[in-house]
């Protein structure tokens, strides 16, 4: 039984398929769509008429997607459809014939229909299959080279609703050879036993807490009670999203840049920047990006390389020498750890970077991966991934203030954390704060006593804020909570007897960290350090940049390198080019290499590759229609 309505999607599939006279038998699945082919004396019949195909289609709530996917694309090719698209290619142009309102015969238009009022980028943050670009409106670098490809490609793969593309063999050994390159310059900490076993000792105290209440007969004592259970839940285990972005900063910021001034090298660093689409260009000083927050756009990228390097000799390491020779250690009494004060550290090593600032530079390499030893026959792609590591040198050092100072780093993080919904002053979980600790024990247990002491790190804008809101009325961040006498030491215990790394808590957690702390962890420390260390590196910023093209077939090996030096007025013609297309202000513009079709899930319906096909001249209501059914 057809239901009332669904006549409308039969017309539909009708004049979809009327420049087909009649097709094969053998072309239908009949068991996936449970059609009942009419009976016909002849048994060598192969053929059956449209009238005749439709009338037998049994409509069901589980067949009904799969018949209009198997039907709502032409056949121009006499393939199956199932043989020529996968299940996502469908549904990207289902979508985009029903957002457009594209009838039977018509190709998809070359720009925006008059009834759509959202720009590219307002409908990419409005339907979007990654739900986070609904809640958090950003672009990614890639995201700028509209060009790369087919921008045509990219305008229709937005009004689709940004499907999102599934993991290929390929990308996932692209993933997995950028993990092994990361793992050769920084060590990977197994935090998994510290969270582990914090969480037992965390709900111990919880349940201790409600079994009081549960003692308790005063109504507002036990009011009062349930309000201290939950400040604990939330101080013991919660503030979840503020603490997954401190690890984050922590360990793609801070210790990355941290050990590319001690080492001479890091991979995978977190950058981002904010385009105002109106100027076309990324914002680089203060007051103008304080003075038009709210009309600029968040764009997010990670640097897969960074090198500090003398490019007159490559085997000079003296600056590196230098810094170990004047930046002072802090021991353990049995010497297993060895800590440094940032804040001293950032004052010590100021003279050795004036020294080298003139003779050190700092290299930017983005890492390309490839399933044989040939680069990208395409010239965009070439180009587009010369741009792509450019616009990392330019966020890089909007973020050192390379045309500002320090402070533009600092609070172009914060507002990064906000755009995220997330509270920069919310205190990161105690769970998370040992998690960290354990982690990158060397730079920040020395913060850690800092801040419980109530003491400045040296960083002026941070220090203000912590003094004004904190130092007059205290906090609540208290590590005796779920640590204090036979706790920490039954702590501890299961810690040595689990940990795979052999990690000795005993002189780490002391009585310098196991109190209530005058000043908590929170976002707002993660950005003070993260902007710091930023800002340590803009006397080398340069020019230097390459691609790295690795065979991930053949050991990861590099087989080629392209070298460019960093221009910033590519950059910014690139940038105008970018933000006119995503703001709406031109059409995109189509591929001239046709060859690039037979890549593209659109190419059916698109003019370019089919110039015999009808452009839409009105725009039909039969695509919101079908909106009810598909």
């Amino acid at each position: 039984m057809i239901r009332p309505g669904k006549v409308l999607v039969l017309n539909f599939l009708k004049r979809s398929l009327s420049n087909l006279a009649t097709f094969k038998g053998s072309e239908i699945n009949t068991k996936k769509y449970d059609l009942k082919l009419p009976n016909n004396s002849d048994s060598n019949k192969q053929y059956f008429t449209l009238d005749e195909k439709l009338k037998v289609i049994q409509y069901t709530d589980a067949n009904e997607e799969s018949i209009i996917d198997e039907f709502i694309l032409p056949l121009s090719s006499g393939a199956k459809a199932s043989d020529t698209y996968q299940k996502t290619n469908l549904s990207k142009m289902r979508n985009l014939l029903t957002t457009f309102h594209i009838d039977e015969g018509e190709s998809l238009p070359l720009s925006k229909p008059g009834y759509i009022k959202e720009t590219p980028f307002e409908y990419h943050s409005k339907y979007n299959s990654d739900t986070s670009y609904v809640s958090i409106p950003r672009l990614s670098v890639t995201k700028l080279l509209t060009f790369q490809w087919c921008e045509l490609r990219e305008f229709y793969t937005i009004f689709s609703g940004s499907p999102v593309k599934k993991e290929t063999k390929e990308m996932k050994l692209g993933t997995e050879a950028h993990l092994k390159l990361e793992l050769e310059t920084h060590n990977l900490i197994d935090v998994e036993d510290i969270e582990r076993i914090t969480d037992e000792f965390v709900e111990k105290k919880i349940d201790s807490s409600k079994r009081h209440i549960n003692t308790l007969a005063d109504p507002d004592d036990i009011l009062l009670a349930k309000d201290d259970l939950s400040k604990l839940t939330e101080l013991l285990h919660g503030a979840i999203p503020e603490s997954s972005m401190a690890n984050e900063w922590m360990s793609k910021i801070i210790s990355r840049l941290f050990t590319l001034i001690n080492t001479s090298e890091a991979r995978e660093v977190l950058v981002h920047g904010y385009l105002d689409f109106q100027t076309s260009h990324f914002t680089s000083n203060l007051h103008d990006f304080q003075l038009n927050q709210s009309n600029l756009v968040l764009v997010s990228g990670v640097v897969d390389y960074l090198k500090l390097f003398n490019p007159h000799d490559k085997t000079d390491y003296s600056m590196f020498e230098d810094i170990q020779d004047h930046v002072e250690f802090t021991y353990s009494s049995q010497r297993k750890h060895q800590w440094i004060d940032l804040s001293q550290f950032l004052k010590d090593i100021d003279p050795i970077i004036k020294e080298y600032s003139d003779t050190y530079k700092i290299a930017i390499t983005d890492v390309k991966t490839r399933s044989w030893n040939k680069l990208p026959q395409q010239e965009s792609v070439l180009q587009a991934a010369k741009l792509q590591v450019e616009y990392y040198r330019n966020m890089f050092g909007i973020l050192a203030g390379e045309f500002d100072d320090i402070e533009i780093g600092y609070e172009m993080l914060l507002e990064n954390a906000k755009r995220r919904n997330l509270d920069v002053d919310k205190p990161i979980s105690i769970k998370s704060a040992l998690a960290l600790l354990k982690a990158n024990h060397t730079i920040i247990l020395k913060d850690y006593v800092k801040l419980a002491n109530g003491e400045a790190i040296g960083f002026e804008s941070f220090d203000r804020f912590s003094q004004e809101r904190y130092l007059n009325q205290g906090s609540e961040y208290d590590f005796t909570k779920v640590l204090e006498g036979t706790n920490r030491e039954d702590y501890i215990s299961q810690i040595k007897a689990s940990d795979k790394d052999g990690f000795d808590f005993d002189e780490i957690l002391t009585s310098d960290i196991l109190k209530a702390w005058k000043i908590p962890l929170t976002l707002r420390y993660f950005a003070a350090r993260s902007s710091q260390l930023f800002h340590l590196c803009k006397p080398f910023l340069s020019d230097s940049l390459s691609i790295e093209y690795h065979n991930v077939k053949k050991n990861d090996q590099c087989f080629h390198t392209n070298y460019y030096n960093y221009n910033a007025n590519e950059i910014d013609e690139v940038t105008a080019k970018a933000s006119a297309f995503w703001n709406g202000t031109r059409p995109p513009i189509p591929v001239q290499d046709l060859s690039k079709c037979n890549y593209c899930d659109f190419s059916s319906r698109c003019v370019i590759p089919n110039p015999h096909k009808n452009v839409p001249g009105s725009y039909g209501s039969v695509g919101s229609k079908m909106k009810h059914f598909i």
